[in-house]
């Protein structure tokens, strides 16, 4: 059986770190309004790219977690290693941590979504 490979899973970790690299810039801002809106908008041209590439790859997720093997599981953190330049359990700490974000906004997205999109009930 051919494995599904890893683009997915890397996928979500790259949208899960952008996402905390923007929660970070606000906060150490603080309270400065101003310099959150400039951190947000700055972003925008990089989440209009991770964001649907994300929302296409989620689909694949369940099967690649599935599928996933100890080699792949060690590339998929080789991989955030080098993207985020940080050591082996931060790594894995940032994966746990981006799916856990993604995946949860993703399902309340749905929610929200069907919530928002429901037939309206007849008054009563």
């Amino acid at each position: 059986m051919e494995k599904l490979g890893i683009d997915s899973l890397k996928k979500m970790v790259d949208l899960g770190c952008e996402l905390e690299h923007i929660g970070v810039q606000v906060i150490k801002n603080g309270k400065n309004i101003i310099a959150d809106i400039t951190e947000l908008v700055s972003e925008i041209p990089t989440l209009a790219v991770q964001v649907p590439a994300a929302i296409a790859a989620f689909p694949q997720v369940p099967a690649e977690f599935k599928d996933l093997d100890t080699q792949e599981a060690a590339e998929l953190v080789a991989y955030t290693v080098a993207k985020l330049a940080v050591d082996n359990v931060k790594a894995v700490a940032v994966i746990n941590a981006s799916f856990k974000l993604v995946l949860g906004m993703y399902f309340n997205g749905i929610e929200l979504y069907n919530a928002l999109h429901l037939p309206a009930q007849p008054a009563v």
